[in-house]
């Protein structure tokens, strides 16, 4: 139980800097070298006020010294982080375990990146490419050929309803190159995330049903979940065919 808390706590540290590089990217400001410091009032931030998740529960959501709103997203990366963590800790080892948290924490990066500016950058999706790749090598298979036929399907569906975007495709085919044909259950279960957000947007009036959802969050969140369930959705699977 020990080690799983560590784990945890360790990989909420790389959220909290995927949060960093997103809101100040997005502002055109360093990330690397420029000390932490309150975006509002540009107050230098303390070791203590920057503990992922246990910082954001004791100043309640708020600066320490301007008392200006921390969005809730801040944490909620942070904890997605170290959930990240824990399923590459649990589910693999060695080499494969931090690959695949690389992977993870780079979905969740453009995933952030999508959502406030509704863009994944041809260069993103290059890396992801990339990354894929290398686990590819790593174990040694890769599913060229379910990976074309995603591609190919995601277009057609892309062309008749324009569900999705051209991003969210290459993504698709780029983590089927890893998953095979089992890259339908990320997709139903992406599906099925971004369906029940649509749905709370128009119930609170937020959205009409021309709104143009940033759909990149909802493939992380689907391939994690299959990530998590891969044992289960195997057994159910089989239970069906058997």
């Amino acid at each position: 139980m020990i080690i799983y808390i560590f784990v945890f706590f360790i990989s909420t540290v790389f959220g909290s800097f995927i949060n960093v590089v997103v809101s100040r990217s997005l502002l055109s400001m360093d990330y690397i070298f420029d000390r932490s410091r309150c975006l509002t009032c540009q107050r230098q931030l303390k070791f203590w006020q920057m503990i992922p998740v246990l910082s954001y529960l004791f100043l309640k959501g708020k600066c320490y010294y301007c008392a200006s709103p921390i969005g809730i997203s801040n944490l909620l990366v942070e904890i997605t982080s170290g959930i990240c963590g824990l399923i590459c800790y649990i589910k693999y080892s060695n080499v494969e375990m931090i690959m695949y948290f690389i992977l993870l924490l780079f979905l969740l990066y453009i995933s952030l990146l999508d959502w406030k500016t509704k863009e994944v950058k041809y260069s993103h999706q290059l890396i992801l490419l990339i990354i894929v790749l290398c686990l590819n090598i790593y174990q040694a298979k890769i599913y060229i050929i379910e990976a074309i036929i995603t591609l190919i399907v995601l277009l057609f569906i892309l062309l008749i309803t324009k569900g999705i975007g051209g991003a969210d495709v290459n993504i698709f085919a780029i983590i089927s190159l890893l998953l095979g044909n089992r890259i339908i259950y990320v997709y139903l279960l992406s599906l099925l995330y971004g369906t029940i957000y649509s749905i709370y947007l128009l119930v609170i009036k937020k959205a009409s049903r021309k709104y143009q959802l940033a759909f990149v969050l909802f493939i992380f969140l689907g391939f994690i979940s299959y990530l998590i369930l891969e044992k289960e959705i195997y057994i159910i699977n089989y239970l069906l065919l058997k």
